[in-house]
């Protein structure tokens, strides 16, 4: 599997934004409009007693339609990019690599953190671990 470093730089916000979308759509939810109404019914069986039915819900507007879908879109495809991240990740095939690269992007660690967590130098972690294997492995 290929990668390139534009991609893998942009694992943080593609995180961001896929929270953000999330947000947005639980937000438009809540956006609208709550209906009540009756209708007029009888029982599935004999004899049909005609009978008062309480409904309820919400009401999408065209807009809510068109703003809800492209977010579904969009978030669709942010999770796809960040997956294919994640496996890009697991993938590594050496395990110094791999903890410094889990580390840094899906655990959000600081070069200074990796390095005081794998008793190594923050440069060592940086530079010789996550630099070097871009440049031999990235676009």
């Amino acid at each position: 599997m290929h990668m390139k470093a534009k991609t893998l730089s942009e694992y943080k916000d593609l995180r961001r934004a896929i929270k953000r979308k999330q947000d947005q759509l639980k937000r438009l939810q809540g956006t609208m409009e709550f209906v009540t109404d009756t209708v007029t019914g009888s029982s599935q069986s004999i004899p049909y007693n005609k009978k008062v039915i309480s409904i309820e819900g919400y009401v999408k507007t065209p807009r809510h339609v068109r703003v809800e879908h492209t977010l579904n879109l969009l978030l669709a495809e942010e999770e796809k990019q960040y997956k294919e991240i994640e496996k890009w990740i697991v993938a590594i095939p050496t395990t110094r690599t791999r903890e410094v690269f889990v580390m840094y992007y899906i655990q959000d660690y600081t070069f200074e953190q990796i390095g005081r967590e794998l008793h190594i130098a923050e440069s060592t972690a940086r530079y010789w671990i996550h630099d070097e294997y871009i440049k031999k492995n990235c676009d």
